[in-house]
């Protein structure tokens, strides 16, 4: 890791720092601010199996993960007029310092910025501003194997940021079951995006009734390549719970103006309740690529036992198979850490990785 970004890391640790420290004074000056220290800590060991023996480096190994751990602040603030104004500083916490440290063996505790805001709420809705919800907002319709191995987030998101940065969002209040929202990302949010007009657009919908869950999601990318091709995704979710056990699925697609881009998902997953505080959760995904020899199936199932209403402990396996032409892994997004000379995973490949886990939300 570059030493600016390590200044920049510290920089951000500082300001938090500061931020916490004065919180409480905050807080005993005026009794309508409520703020708010929250995290999480997600510790992994894995062992990962790209299954690329051409490659130069190991295709297999054993490594620490992260799996998006996070530390943040967020609080709100009733004001004169009724409303309330919100904020929240979350950036992503690296607790075993993972893989990409620097020679001398150190690395940032904190950090990319994840969703950060400031806002304003009341009886109309919600306006924010900041790093906010991109992909994030459409493919957990069916991601029960969330921030572990098997997390289809890297095949449902179609290439879509998890975030957008710069952006704006307005959210509607309830209108009975039905939810609105709509987020815009001037300019884009990709560093493809050359021209002043290639704006990122999101608007969703949402009905929840009961154990039914239903979401209708539309996106538009305004450059994807540095030919200022953009696309067009339609995503569907539908998910259904009861006590004991629930069920999700996605069917996503993306229109491309580039060609042999007009790719397909379907994603089905669900969790099980044995007891009270155990779990067994599976999820697969099945990508359908407009190019020839483009189509990959993953698959993973784990089993979570709860310590604490806060702290679970875990055990997964998760596998992908790809086509001749498609190198989808099962350990990308939001996992993070794998080992620093594991092997890419290849083409037509099937990598496949054990996980055994701690989570603990504070």
């Amino acid at each position: 890791m570059s030493h600016n970004n390590t200044d920049s890391s510290r920089t951000a640790v500082a300001l938090l720092t500061a931020a916490l420290c004065a919180a409480p004074a905050a807080v005993v000056a005026d009794d309508r601010n409520d703020v708010e220290l929250y995290g999480e800590a997600h510790l992994s060991l894995n062992y990962f199996d790209t299954d690329n023996s051409d490659a130069d480096d190991d295709d297999s190994g054993f490594g620490f993960s992260s799996n998006a751990s996070r530390f943040g602040i967020r609080g709100s603030r009733l004001l004169d007029s009724g409303l309330t104004a919100i904020y929240q500083l979350e950036l992503e916490a690296a607790w075993s310092g993972e893989s990409g440290t620097d020679d001398d063996g150190n690395d940032a505790v904190l950090r990319q910025v994840r969703d950060s805001f400031v806002g304003v709420e009341g009886d109309f809705g919600m306006v924010r501003a900041g790093r906010l919800p991109a992909a994030n907002q459409f493919i957990y319709e069916s991601n029960y194997m969330l921030n572990t191995i098997g997390d289809v987030g890297s095949i449902t998101s179609f290439g879509i940021g998890g975030r957008f940065s710069g952006a704006v969002q307005y959210v509607s209040p309830d209108l009975g079951p039905v939810n609105v929202s709509a987020t815009v990302a001037p300019e884009g949010s990709s560093g493809d995006s050359e021209e002043m007009g290639d704006h990122d657009f999101l608007v969703r919908g949402t009905f929840s009734e009961g154990p039914w869950l239903a979401a209708l999601t539309f996106v538009q990318v305004g450059a994807d390549d540095d030919e200022g091709n953009g696309f067009d995704v339609y995503a569907l979710g539908l998910g259904f719970e009861r006590d004991n056990y629930e069920v999700g699925t996605l069917f996503a697609t993306r229109d491309h103006d580039a060609d042999d881009r007009d790719d397909h998902v379907i994603a089905l997953g669900g969790s099980v309740s044995l007891t009270p505080v155990s779990t067994i959760r599976a999820q697969a995904a099945q990508f359908l690529g407009d190019a020839d020899d483009a189509d990959s199936l993953s698959l993973a199932v784990g089993y979570f036992h709860q310590l604490a209403d806060n702290t679970e402990v875990y055990g997964a396996y998760a596998r992908t198979d790809n086509d001749d032409a498609q190198e989808q892994d099962t350990f990308g997004y939001g996992h993070g850490g794998t080992p620093a000379n594991l092997a890419d995973t290849g083409a037509g490949s099937t990598p496949q990785g054990v996980s055994v886990g701690v989570h603990h939300r504070f």
